[in-house]
């Protein structure tokens, strides 16, 4: 039998497993094993294309495999066959109308018999409001987490597919391929600063300075893996068993380092944790206990090398953080859905639209008692006017003095409300003016979210690679030249904006093009060998860099490992951080043997 509710569900599954539950709560065990063996249909289309398959990841809130990735798909209507029911999905949720679609196998799902279609094509799918992404991935690489039935369809066309590890996942959020945090199972994979390098100002005033020649270095980095991340730092500077239990949320996996700071990914199993480091911008703070190496002279600390490097706390505010806290890295929240962003800000709007026809009807009713008042005043006032005139006239003239006064009294009235119709119709009119202009307001709004859906629909693998291609070019020539790599392509942004933003970056190398702004150039043919002369004199310039005087020039690469190394390059100025420790004495002398 079907199940009729989650909460039917979740009873009949805690009867058919429960003894003692089916017993208290009155339902024979048997019922609820009826239940669980009962498996509804749905079906849905594996796409795909020279090793790559098309799949859509579903809503935080999805009453099933809630952000899991799988096929365009869904339950079959009353009547409906699979092979009607995957090709109807399919269409509403990507755009996309399958033609002949075969049949690949019926894989078993969560009490769901899945019937999996497969269709030969490639097309840019436009998504419903059941998910929040679509994207086409190699077979290779496949993300995570996947519903288990599109994986094991998926397998059946290329056996080889596998889906990523926590350790895929943790590479490219180093390396910027996608953002921090992600989920994966049951954690949360942040990318999250250990430490700097360098000068930073504590919050006691104390200067303190670490040499990147005692942590940017491979050493450091080994000593990182595992490292304990904890919430804020424990009382006693130091974990010990107690603070340990109270105050660990997760471990350090994979240290790197980037620019002059070591980060690391790590992974965070407290839930809670991972929901308020996300809800708002935190920082981190390492404990390292220094040994006899470290200088202080007054408010000047010389760090020295390292001893004991105990945990990383996260907390409000950490020493080197560069203005505001920027010591875990959120790249991109999964936001509510943008229909719910719609309703959010229509409600908005028309919140404050009945607030405002709420002061606009009191307004008018205040105007049109204050008019009753004055236009009876008026009246009176002409109607004892007129009394006095005639007063000590004969009967008859005071009756047609009252005759008059009366004929006047319904010529007032008249006269008011004819005032006071004109008046609400003209408040009517504008209050139907504001509703047009809020109606308006709200089209405008769909119109630009519609704009921006269409700019941040899925790519084409063709214009997704050259971005890649740029990126690359782009982050092997800031290496070389010591700076920090990983430019990404904004949302929406065009390929040959991304291109043009990332040259004018390295402009400043070329003496060619150093007083140009290349961002005006939009002849995509006259762009291209621009672009070429910039990046040939930037790496020209870092091959054969001047001398930087009172500076450290510092160029990142890769070891073996997948770690950054960093190394001084041949411009650098070796008294740029030996000058703090000399004395200030100069030798002008000759060494005599």
């Amino acid at each position: 039998m079907p199940y009729q509710s989650k909460e039917q569900e979740r009873l009949m599954k805690g009867v058919a497993n429960n003894p003692e539950f089916a017993e208290k709560v009155g339902i024979p065990q048997e019922v609820g094993k009826k239940f669980e063996e009962h498996k509804s249909d749905a079906a849905g289309i594996l796409v795909h294309k020279n090793g790559k398959v098309l799949l859509l990841k579903r809503r935080r809130d999805a009453s099933s495999f809630a952000s899991n990735w799988g096929f365009a798909g869904g339950s079959l209507n009353e009547g409906e066959s699979a092979y009607d029911a995957a090709i109807r999905e399919t269409l509403e949720e990507t755009g996309y109308n399958a033609i002949h679609p075969r049949l690949l196998g019926s894989f078993g799902q969560s009490g769901v018999n899945f019937h999996a279609y497969i269709a030969n094509d490639y097309f840019d799918p436009v998504i419903s409001d059941e998910h929040v992404a679509a994207q086409w991935f190699d077979c290779k690489s496949l993300p995570h987490p996947m519903i288990p039935g599109c994986h094991e369809a998926i397998k059946q066309v290329y056996p080889d597919a596998e889906e990523r590890s926590e350790l895929d996942v943790m590479k490219d959020i180093r390396d910027g391929a996608i953002p921090s945090p992600q989920k994966y199972d049951g954690i949360w994979l942040y990318a999250l600063r250990i430490t700097g390098s360098g000068i930073a100002v504590r919050g006691n005033g104390e200067i303190a300075f670490k040499s990147p020649a005692d942590y940017l270095t491979n050493d450091f980095l080994e000593r990182c893996n595992g490292l304990p991340v904890i919430w804020e730092h424990p009382e006693d500077k130091l974990l010990d068993t107690e603070s340990f239990q109270k105050q660990i949320i997760g471990t350090s996996c994979l240290p790197y380092i980037e620019g002059d700071e070591v980060w690391t990914v790590a992974r965070i199993y407290h839930e809670r944790a991972a929901e308020l480091m996300a809800e708002k911008q935190l920082s981190t703070s390492p404990a390292v206990r220094i040994g006899s190496s470290a200088i202080k002279h007054g408010d000047l600390l010389v760090e020295g090398k390292p001893v004991y490097l105990d945990h990383v706390a996260v907390c409000l505010n950490g020493v080197w953080d560069k203005g505001e806290p920027d010591g875990i890295r959120l790249d991109s929240l999964e936001d509510k859905n943008m229909d719910e962003q719609i309703l959010d800000k229509i409600q908005e709007m028309l919140s404050g639209f009945e607030v405002r026809m709420d002061a606009k009807h009191d307004e008018i009713n205040n105007r049109l008692d204050a008019l009753d008042k004055a236009e009876k005043k008026e009246v009176e006032k002409e109607i004892e006017e007129t009394k006095h005139v005639v007063k000590g006239d004969s009967k008859a003239e005071d009756e047609d003095v009252k005759d008059d006064a009366d004929s006047c009294d319904e010529k007032a009235d008249a006269d008011e409300k004819a005032d006071a119709k004109a008046d609400s119709a003209d408040e009517a009119e504008k209050a139907d003016s504001r509703v047009d202009s809020l109606l308006d307001e709200i089209s405008s709004l769909k119109a630009r979210i519609a704009s921006l859906d269409e700019k941040t629909s899925e790519r084409s693998i063709a214009d997704t690679e050259a971005l890649a291609q740029a990126q690359a070019r782009a982050d092997s020539v800031a290496m070389a030249l010591g700076e920090t790599a990983g430019i990404s392509p904004m949302m929406g942004e065009a390929l040959i904006s991304y291109r043009k933003r990332l040259a004018s970056r390295f402009s400043k190398f070329s003496d060619r093009f150093k007083n140009v702004d290349i961002s005006k150039i939009n002849d995509a043919e006259l762009f291209n060998p621009i672009e070429d002369a910039v990046y040939a004199d930037a790496m020209a310039y870092a091959k054969a860099p001047p001398m930087a005087e009172g500076r450290v020039h510092l160029v990142e690469s890769r070891d073996d490992a997948g770690r950054m190394v960093r190394t001084p390059s041949a411009n650098s100025d070796p008294r740029a951080w030996m000058g703090q420790f000399s004395s200030g004495a100069v030798f002008n002398g000759v060494i005599k043997h």
